[in-house]
């Protein structure tokens, strides 16, 4: 387990979601999200990566799920082609 891992406050599953996100006053961007808990998800893309700190809005489908997820996430670390984002506004339906 990696000290990134230790810091989490739930588990994450390994996933394969495409997702829109955008930044205030950036055009909106394509990736993917490729882990997700109830408190955070995983954004890999060729695109921009939003600053640590920065808000952004996501936009997915849940696998099971017809009703489309829209929430704010707040970027906590970045990498090369990754952002580890902490959901600010999951509604239950989401997390259940």
């Amino acid at each position: 387990m990696t000290e990134q891992t230790d810091k989490r406050r739930a588990p994450r599953a390994a996933c394969d979601l495409a997702v829109e996100y955008e930044v205030r006053g950036a055009r909106t961007q394509q990736g993917r999200i490729t882990n997700i808990g109830t408190h955070g998800t995983l954004l890999t893309t060729q695109g921009p990566i939003p600053p640590v700190g920065a808000d952004v809005l996501l936009r997915f489908h849940l696998p099971l799920s017809h009703r489309p997820v829209q929430t704010l996430g707040k970027v906590k670390w970045v990498t090369s082609g990754n952002a580890g984002m902490e959901f600010l506004h999951l509604g239950r339906q989401e997390k259940d």
